[in-house]
């Protein structure tokens, strides 16, 4: 066995998640901590800020083409302008339709400049005996250019 299927055999994906967003600003979308989820955010176009935690820095900008994971399920908030204010994503989704089996499409904001993005999670059935994901950092940011 190579060493990348060695380090993947302790992997159990329980669920996916998935949600086509168009998000016009302002806007702003926060995510409650998942202990058992890898969650990521793919910018199809247009940009957004992304910060973990409680923090109130501005946190990591990402535009059309990155992809964010945030490996470790923590709390944290993608929004159009560092500090423009955000809603929950559950009071969000109740709003999504499922044009798509198994694919929440979410549109919401203020009606200005347009972002797409696809966000997901990965629902991990023990996270935590995956020894990869200890060693990854709480957020990897990969551009079109990596």
């Amino acid at each position: 066995m190579d060493a990348l299927s060695e380090v993947l055999s302790h992997v159990r994906l329980k669920d996916t998640r998935w949600s086509w967003s168009i998000a016009t600003a302002p806007w702003g979308l926060s995510l409650s901590e998942s202990k058992h989820g890898v969650r990521f955010h793919y910018v199809v176009r247009g940009s957004c800020w992304l910060s973990t935690g409680k923090s109130a820095q501005p946190g990591i900008a990402l535009s059309g083409g990155d992809l964010a994971v945030i490996t470790h399920g923590q709390t944290h908030t993608v929004r159009d302008q560092p500090r423009t204010p955000a809603i929950r994503f559950d009071e969000l989704a109740v709003q999504s339709t499922m044009v798509t089996p198994g694919v929440s499409h979410l549109t919401f904001g203020g009606g200005g400049a347009e972002s797409t993005m696809v966000c997901g999670m990965f629902v991990l059935d023990s996270p935590f005996e995956v020894p990869i994901l200890a060693t990854l950092p709480p957020v990897l940011r990969i551009t079109p250019e990596a």
